[in-house]
């Protein structure tokens, strides 16, 4: 099982986090806001945004690295064909590795279930 974070496996380009910002559904955490847009990539992708507001240049990479550790971890038990896009919250300057990765893993699971049921809905809605 491979760790680590190929370009691959990230958003990269700009229209791509607006894609997923502008017709995804979000959902906020204690320590993350993260929207989710389904995509014809067979892995999940993920893109961090940080903006200055959140803190020093030390704290914006801090928080990236914390998130960008997580998703290596849970890469592998996140669905697949699911773009990421991630923004930390206020509290996100004192969680741990521990706290981010529930967090991450917590969201996009619920996140997940939630557009599947609402897929199912609108399905039966054009039979």
């Amino acid at each position: 099982m491979s760790h680590n974070f190929p370009k691959s496996l990230r958003l990269r380009k700009r229209r791509e986090f607006h894609r997923v910002t502008r017709h995804g559904p979000s959902r906020m955490g204690k320590f993350l806001l993260i929207t989710i847009q389904k995509s014809y990539r067979i892995n999940p992708r993920l893109g961090i945004t940080v903006t200055r507001r959140f803190g020093k240049a030390h704290e914006r990479n801090r928080f990236k690295r914390l998130v960008r550790e997580a998703f290596r971890h849970l890469q592998h038990s996140l669905p697949s064909h699911l773009d990421i896009v991630v923004k930390p919250r206020n509290m996100s300057e004192t969680a741990s590795l521990e706290d981010i990765s529930l967090e991450l893993q917590h969201l996009v699971t619920t996140l997940k279930g939630r557009s599947a049921s609402d897929d199912k809905l609108l399905q039966s809605q054009h039979t």
